[in-house]
Parts: structure tokens; sequence; C-alpha cells
């Protein structure tokens, strides 16, 4: 086994500075009231990794960030549970955006879901962190695929950035989780946080 490397320059960003997706100055004064998103990815033997996870900075999430956090939580363990071989990309990113866009209505946030969701649910993984292998999103992601699944929302008046992004092998029957042992879960993360 190759000694593991760095995938991509990580992105660790609070405040505004995580509503920009590849935030890379990395030189920001860290407040206590931001939820800190630190993006990371290693390569082991040629193949990468991309995984995403936010947490409080003051030990607890508030209210209106629990339930961001939640409703992104809530549609990653959707869609990694839903995506199948014979889905596409598009079909992946339509279903996310749909429940992202439910989800901040009964929030209270009434402008269409790209005003806080601007990237893609999911991307392949294998040889480059974004490996697209010069497939259409419209075909079929096929079985046995690696593939992040990262909803997110970026709630700008909020200062307000959460994606929580995993790493999944698809399969016909049971996706794989490669990163199944990094807490998400709110009350694992703020278990984890020193007070």
């Amino acid at each position: 086994m190759q000694k593991a490397k760095n995938a991509f320059e990580t992105i660790v960003a609070s405040g505004k500075n995580a509503l920009i997706l590849h935030y890379n100055k990395n030189n920001s004064k860290l407040n206590d009231e931001d939820i800190c998103l630190m993006d990371a990815g290693v390569v082991i033997n040629n193949y990468s990794s991309d995984i995403t996870r936010c947490f409080p900075l003051k030990h607890k999430f508030t209210s209106i960030q629990n339930q961001i956090y939640d409703l992104v939580l809530n549609t990653n363990k959707i869609l990694i549970n839903w995506v199948k071989p014979e889905h596409s990309m598009q079909d992946l990113n339509r279903y996310g955006k749909q429940i992202l866009a439910q989800g901040m209505l009964k929030l209270g946030f009434v402008e269409k879901i790209e005003n806080y969701f601007y990237h893609s649910i999911s991307h392949y993984l294998g040889l480059d962190t974004h490996d697209v292998l010069g497939i259409s999103p419209e075909e079929p992601i096929g079985e046995n695929s690696v593939i992040s699944i990262e909803p997110g929302l970026y709630i700008e008046h909020l200062n307000l950035g959460i994606r929580i992004e995993d790493n999944i092998i698809v399969k016909k029957q049971g996706n794989i989780n490669l990163s199944a042992k990094i807490p998400k879960e709110i009350a694992e993360i703020e278990s984890l946080i020193i007070k």
C-alpha cells in the first residue's frame, strides 16, 4: 500500500467563507457562532476520496443551524439509500434538489433552491477527485461506480454554508458508504467538540 497524500488542498471555511465552494485562503478568523466546513480527501493506491463534514465552533448548533444541518443530513442519507446503478447523475441531482427545495420551503425559505444550492449533488471518484470519465450526465451511473453524495445549503444572509459529503460504492442491493465511520449525526458531532 502506498503512503497517503492529499487529493486536493483541504478546504476549511466558516461564516461567509463557507459560501465559497472551493475556498482555499484558509486565513480567516473562526468565530464562535459559526459552523466550520471542512472538505478533505486523500489519495491511497492512486484512488481519491472527497469527504466533507461541518461542525459548530461553539460546541452546539444554534436552532437555525440545527434545522439546516438536519435537512442537509437527511437529504444525504436519503440519496445514499436511493441511488441505484440504473440512475443517472441527472436523476440524482434532480431528486436531491427536490428534497432540498421541499425542506427549505418548510423552513420558510421561498426563493428558488438555486439561490441556496449551486453545485452538483454528486460526482464520480476514482483516479481523480472529480473523475468525470467523459460520461454524459444522462447515462446510468453503473454498478460498482464510486461517487460522492454531497448535498449542501448556502445561505448568504445567515453567513451559513453546510455540506455533508460521503463516498459511496453504488450497488444493486445496498450501497456501501466508504465514509460511514466519519461522524455526521448532530449528537455525535456535538459530543466530540471539546468544551
